[in-house]
């Protein structure tokens, strides 16, 4: 008859240490979650979104403007690109649209700095 021999046990894990493997997956989860909800309040309140740019371009150049493609820039420097602008005047819609390629490219360059001051606005 074999006798295999005796195993050892690992020793129960206390419950200080426990504590001490708990608290940097406490702090990753809380770093991810403000991460998580910084960038959506930037993203909710981005200045430079197409749906706030387009009417006030329009406003400004009093003109129909249609974009075909645009673009918006993060960092460094928050602001959009916008490329294929055309302009049609309102007061004359029925003619030709004004300077079809004198704004092949139109491009907005804000700061980090004033963008989180217009933040402290909200």
């Amino acid at each position: 008859m074999t006798t295999s021999p005796p195993t050892a046990k690992a020793p129960p894990i206390s419950k200080p240490r426990r504590k001490a493997r708990l608290w940097p997956l406490c702090l990753a989860l809380a770093f991810v979650v403000l991460a998580a909800t910084g960038f959506y309040l930037i993203d909710a309140h981005w200045p430079y979104r197409y749906r706030n740019v387009d009417p006030l371009l329009q406003k400004i150049f009093a003109s129909q403007i249609k974009i075909d493609h645009y673009h918006r820039t993060y960092f460094p420097n928050p602001g959009f690109v916008a490329t294929g602008l055309t302009l049609r005047r309102n007061s004359a819609l029925d003619l030709p649209p004004s300077a079809p390629h004198a704004a092949s490219s139109f491009r907005a360059v804000g700061s980090i700095f004033s963008f989180f001051a217009s933040v402290c606005a909200w």
